[in-house]
C-alpha cells in the first residue's frame, strides 16, 4: 500500500512540475525534465512489464492462454521500445534547437503509428481471447481502455506531426526570402 501511495506522490509531484515548467514556458528546462522522465520512465516501465509477465505466466493455468499473453506482451514491449527511441531522437533535436525540420514531423508521425499499431495489437489479443474462450462458455469480447487511449494519442499526434510539417514548410520558406 505504501509503494503506490509513494509513486503516486511521484508521478503527482513530476505531473505538476511539467504542467508548471510549461505554463512559465521555461522551454529548456522543461526539456531537460523530459529527457530525464522519459529515461527513467522507460527503464521503469520496462521493469513493471517484466513483473507482470513473470506474474501472469505464475498465474495462468491454460498454455495456449499463457502463450498467447507473452505474445502479447513481448509484442507491446516491441512497439513501445520503438515510441522510446522515437522520441529520444525527437527530444536530442529539440534539445539542439532543431525544431522546424521535417525529421521531427517524421519522428511524431512514427510515435503516433506506433501507438495505432499499440491499439490493433490489443483489439486482435482481446478478439483472439475471446475466441479461445468460446469453448468455456460463450463469446465475450476482452479489450480495455487503453485501446482509446492508444487511438486518441494516435490522432492527435498525427495532427500535432500535420501541423509541425506546415509549420516546417513555412519556417523554410521564411528562410529562403530572409
Amino acid at each position: 500500500m505504501f509503494i503506490y501511495v509513494a509513486i503516486s506522490i511521484l508521478l503527482l509531484s513530476i505531473i505538476f512540475l511539467l504542467v508548471y515548467l510549461t505554463r512559465e514556458q521555461e522551454f529548456n528546462q522543461l526539456l531537460k525534465v523530459l529527457s530525464i522522465v522519459v529515461n527513467i520512465g522507460f527503464w521503469l516501465f520496462m521493469a513493471l512489464r517484466i513483473v507482470l509477465l513473470i506474474v501472469s505466466v505464475t498465474k495462468l493455468q491454460y498454455t495456449y492462454i499463457l502463450l498467447l499473453t507473452v505474445i502479447n506482451e513481448a509484442v507491446i514491449t516491441m512497439f513501445f521500445i520503438f515510441i522510446y527511441y522515437s522520441t529520444l531522437l525527437l527530444l536530442k533535436n529539440l534539445n539542439n534547437d532543431i525544431i522546424f525540420s521535417y525529421e521531427n514531423c517524421d519522428y511524431i508521425k512514427d510515435i503516433s503509428k506506433q501507438f495505432f499499431y499499440l491499439s490493433i495489437t490489443e483489439i486482435s489479443f482481446g478478439f483472439v481471447l475471446s475466441l479461445i474462450m468460446i469453448g468455456t462458455g460463450g463469446f465475450e469480447f476482452v479489450t480495455n481502455d487503453s485501446v482509446f487511449a492508444f487511438i486518441v494519442i494516435g490522432v492527435v499526434l498525427q495532427i500535432i506531426s500535420l501541423i509541425l510539417r506546415k509549420a516546417t514548410e513555412i519556417h523554410l520558406e521564411n528562410e529562403l526570402t530572409i
